[in-house]
């Protein structure tokens, strides 16, 4: 297994992250950071925490942060495997060893 997390989930009081999640692997790095791939049970993790994510109906991941998108709504849509392909969020996530993961749950 591998593991992620977003570098905003990092708590400096405690040298851990406050979210870490599982996922299936990882695409090329993008600018640096992690791109991780997960299947849609590890994908729900995500969701769970984070308030401008969600799956649509059709098991879609839809990102909907006016704020910060340059458009209302994002759509990934899973590949014909059911996979899901983090990268294109464009967010910084990071690969956590497994030691890191352990000391975040």
């Amino acid at each position: 297994m591998k593991y992620y997390t977003g570098d905003w989930h990092y708590n400096d009081k405690f040298y851990t992250y406050n979210n870490v999640f599982e996922c299936v692997g990882f695409d090329s790095p993008w600018n640096g950071w992690a791109t991780p791939v997960v299947n849609r049970e590890q994908l729900e993790q995500l969701v769970s925490v984070e308030p401008d994510l969600s799956i649509d109906s059709a098991g879609n991941l839809v990102y909907r942060s006016p704020e910060y998108a340059l458009d209302d709504t994002f759509v990934i849509m899973p590949t014909k495997d059911g996979l899901y392909h983090l990268v294109d969020l464009g967010w910084c996530f990071e690969e956590l060893s497994e030691e890191e993961y352990n000391d975040s749950i």
